[in-house]
């Protein structure tokens, strides 16, 4: 994750250090997460606003954190953002908006650059290197952690009665998805 640390006030940030690798500009420090916390020292008395950037491959952009320090002392020992998974909801579903069980669906990331074999879902899915199989029911399937690039989503075999669907394009893009035809992102976890 891409994180930045800005002060609200005119103060210099110049004595600020740390162990870690980081980036002072104007009134914003900057910094790529590790493994490890990062630890500032020698912030200045004010209102910070610490946010996320960019965040990593298959998590959606957190919320920033708002906190003080006055005295010395932060209002919040220790500030923490917790990323959620990028959520990608499917459903297959008749002309009624009722879940079709018994098709057979892939999704497939169209230039195959990121790696789908870390996808989660509570539902029976098949994950491949830039491929994810499933067979629909009665609840949409949701995926978790997409990671940014464009898909399609294909209905390889129709259940009885129905016949195969058109595919469908959309984008993951900073944790959003969209569909391909959409100029403006849609929410988190978007309905495709």
């Amino acid at each position: 994750a891409f994180l930045k640390l800005t002060i609200e006030e005119s103060k210099s940030l110049a004595t600020v250090s740390s162990d870690s690798d980081i980036e002072i500009k104007d009134q914003s420090v900057s910094w790529v997460s590790s493994d490890k916390p990062v630890v500032l020292k020698g912030l200045p008395d004010g209102t910070y606003t610490l946010e996320e950037t960019q965040a990593p491959d298959g998590y959606a952009v957190t919320e920033s954190v708002k906190f003080t320090i006055e005295n010395g002392i932060p209002s919040q020992p220790k500030v923490t953002m917790v990323d959620e998974y990028t959520k990608v909801k499917i459903s297959k579903t008749d002309i009624a908006g009722s879940e079709i069980p018994g098709a057979k669906l892939t999704l497939t990331q169209e230039k195959g650059e990121k790696d789908l074999s870390e996808v989660k879902s509570s539902s029976d899915i098949e994950t491949g290197k830039n491929q994810i199989t499933w067979i629909s029911s009665d609840k949409p399937v949701v995926l978790e952690g997409i990671p940014d690039g464009s898909y399609i989503l294909e209905e390889n075999i129709a259940p009885d009665r129905y016949t195969v669907t058109e595919s469908i394009e959309f984008i993951v893009e900073k944790g959003t998805v969209r569909r391909a035809d959409q100029s403006v992102p849609g929410p988190e976890e978007s309905k495709v």
